[in-house]
């Protein structure tokens, strides 16, 4: 009777974590759910040839082509964030890794963007306009929402701005990405986050 119970145990486990892991609304990074347990998240990393640092905290390995290193955030024993840090490089490059971060998401259908994520020109002094007129250079995804709806709707970003709320949008679009230029001294480096809402504080222990 134990081993019959156990047995149903290890089934009911099974079928939540595949529910888990196959919810078409949670946003992945490299596909794999921002949600779950750190230890779920580690795995996986691990399995893609990431090692990890016990001192950093981080994991380094291949994304999108470039090394990283790869910080794991939980709220409440969830996973809430990745957050991927590039290599540094100079101002030349960084200009070029930006604008091809916003052409990949601009292409990629997973994602939707309800502001205008502006390419870095060739005349704008990036270091300038970091350190001297406190400039930002930032750009935001969401992940499109699965909605049976809205699937074959062919301007999906204004159908939801008709549809719904401001309100009823935070509720639906549960997965943002995002990324900035940071500066340190005269070298530069691309910071990305992938955020599933859901899991993020929302105030509750204010």
């Amino acid at each position: 009777m134990k081993r019959v119970f156990t047995i149903l145990i290890l089934l009911v486990t099974a079928l939540c974590c595949n529910a888990h892991s196959t919810d078409k609304n949670t946003i992945k990074f490299m596909g794999h759910p921002v949600d779950g347990s750190k230890t779920r998240m580690r795995i996986h990393l691990l399995k893609n040839g990431f090692t990890y640092n016990k001192y950093t905290d981080y994991y380094i390995g291949s994304f999108n082509g470039y090394t990283v290193r790869v910080g794991i955030s939980t709220y409440k024993k969830k996973v809430d964030r990745i957050h991927v840090t590039f290599e540094y490089t100079d101002e030349l490059n960084i200009r070029y890794d930006y604008n091809n971060l916003i052409k990949q998401f601009n292409k990629n259908n997973k994602y939707i963007s309800f502001i205008e994520n502006k390419l870095i020109s060739q005349n704008e002094d990036i270091s300038n306009e970091i350190t001297k007129n406190n400039g930002r250079f930032y750009a935001e995804y969401f992940y499109k929402p699965q909605i049976d709806s809205l699937e074959s709707v062919e301007n999906l970003k204004e159908e939801l701005i008709r549809r719904y709320t401001n309100e009823q949008l935070e509720e639906i679009l549960t997965g943002h990405v995002w990324f900035i230029i940071s500066k340190i001294n005269n070298a530069y480096m691309i910071e990305l986050f992938y955020d599933n809402l859901n899991n993020r504080p929302k105030g509750e222990d204010l």
